[in-house]
């Protein structure tokens, strides 16, 4: 029995089992020169009765860090386990990246067992940022320079927060920030009170290991609100060079009510067609106003701040405020589109090269055109259906080409869709279907050509026969 015993636990040593569990970093990231810990479990598994003897943990690091490369945990009866925690340093020299720590378990009775954890060094971006003025209007733009002392930031999105807001945007693509930028904002500070309040700016960028991050940057700027204190809402479109009409909703977001109020545009790119000075009557704290001005404007695409001349009773008493108000405006962009097959005309059954011209036939410069087309009377020989253009400015064109070939049995007029999908300068995404006839002929068949081709020829011969033999006899 004592020897069956002894021999049990010779196997035992055989299947002594060492195994490396739950490795994981604390931070989740470090910046370069900072420290951390990599904690894991170290367990013997082997069967009942059989211990790991003298157990060594060894750590080797790939990359910049500085990590303690070893340490004993003696003995290790069957079953047992025990959590290590290694410190560790960055070097202050370190990139961002992940870089590997080796985990080695050795013991006199057991082989070499290994395991790995990752270890995420950023070094994040350090913004430091600073206004062009203290003071701003209700409605004023204001330039921001942005400097980073730290990693790069990419894909930065600046949000106000709070009761700011931006002019005709929830928020301002800024970009890849590496050292140093500028930022104009077209503030919106309406909703703010009067006085000094902090410009909470939402950040968010993507780190150098490409982790989306966000952070909250403050700055003190002080609000100047004078005189009626009016919320304009644009509630329709306005096209530039353009009659429209400017619909508009007016709130008293003041503490004052405002009696027989009027509104006159101050810039001459604004000029109203009926009347300079536009009648809004009435307008109680807390109430709303609606307006509809026949306009026409000759101001560039985007956001435009004008300034709108204020007149108003209060308490009997004649006063006036002049304020800016942001208005979008939309491009008059317009395309031209003509056509042209190769060979022409098109013929049924046969392949052709249909090219499509499209012209800026607006004042202003579009951009990311692109041209689609669909027809039931052919098949496109394409591997997509759009071809792009890019950029035209005004009066410019470009053309694209489409291979295609047309349907058996297709004779007569068709029709033709042209889809043009383009940006205008004020940022609006456009869509310009127009519909054209295509003219189809017929397949010119060829065996009726050729049998009149050799009945000519036939004749021809039965003729000269005739000249030289019968002809030649009579002499």
């Amino acid at each position: 029995m004592k020897k069956l015993v002894f021999a049990l636990m010779i196997l035992g040593l055989v299947m002594a089992s060492l195994g490396v569990t739950t490795a994981s970093v604390s931070p989740d990231s470090i910046k370069p020169g900072g420290s951390g810990s990599i904690t894991f479990t170290v367990s013997n598994s082997a069967t009942a009765g059989v211990k790991a003897s003298g157990v060594y943990v060894y750590l080797y690091p790939q990359g910049p860090l500085d990590v303690q490369s070893s340490l004993s945990l003696g003995d290790m009866a069957s079953g047992s386990s025990t959590s290590v925690s290694v410190p560790f340093k960055v070097e202050e020299y370190a990139k961002s990246g992940s870089y590997l720590v080796s985990i080695k378990l050795l013991s006199q009775t057991t082989d070499a067992v290994f395991g790995t954890v990752t270890v995420n060094v950023v070094n994040e971006p350090i913004f430091t940022l600073s206004a062009d003025k203290k003071n701003v209007e209700e409605t004023d733009t204001l330039s921001i320079t942005i400097k980073n002392d730290g990693g790069s930031a990419k894909n930065l999105r600046i949000k106000p927060q709070g009761d700011f807001a931006l002019a005709g945007t929830d928020e301002v693509f800024v970009g890849n920030v590496d050292e140093e930028t500028t930022v104009v904002l077209n503030l919106d500070s309406r909703s703010a009170e009067d006085g000094v309040n902090d410009l909470q700016l939402l950040f968010t960028y993507d780190d150098e290991l490409g982790n989306e991050i966000s952070e909250t940057k403050t700055l003190k700027i002080t609000v100047n609100k004078e005189g009626a204190d009016i919320l304009f809402i644009q509630n329709s479109e306005v096209i530039t060079n353009k009659d429209s009409v400017l619909k508009m909703t007016l709130r008293n977001i003041g503490n004052i009510p405002l009696n027989e109020l009027k509104i006159s545009f101050e810039s001459d790119d604004v000029k109203p067609k009926e009347t300079s000075e536009i009648k809004v009557g009435n307008l109680g704290v807390g109430e709303d106003i609606a307006v509809s001005i026949p306009i026409f404007v000759s101001l560039s695409p985007g956001v435009n701040n004008v300034d709108v001349n204020l007149e108003w009773k209060e308490d009997g008493e004649t006063k006036t405020d002049t304020v800016s108000i942001p208005i979008t405006i939309t491009s008059d962009a317009e395309v031209g589109i003509y056509l042209e097959a190769k060979p022409a005309p098109l013929i049924s059954g046969q392949e052709h090269t249909l090219s499509v011209l499209v012209s800026n036939l607006g004042s202003y410069k579009i951009e990311n055109v692109d041209v689609e087309i669909e027809s039931d009377a052919f098949e496109l020989l394409e591997v997509q259906q759009s071809e792009y253009i890019g950029g035209l400015e005004n009066d410019d064109f470009s053309t694209v080409q489409f291979k295609i070939k047309v349907k058996e049995g297709y004779e007569g007029a068709y029709p033709l869709k042209i889809i043009i999908n383009y940006r205008d300068l004020s940022g609006e995404w456009k869509e310009v279907i127009e519909t054209k006839d295509i003219i189809i002929k017929g397949m010119v068949s060829t065996g009726d050509g050729g049998l009149i081709f050799w009945i000519i020829l036939l004749a021809i011969a039965g003729i000269l026969v005739w000249y030289f033999k019968f002809r030649g006899k009579k002499k």
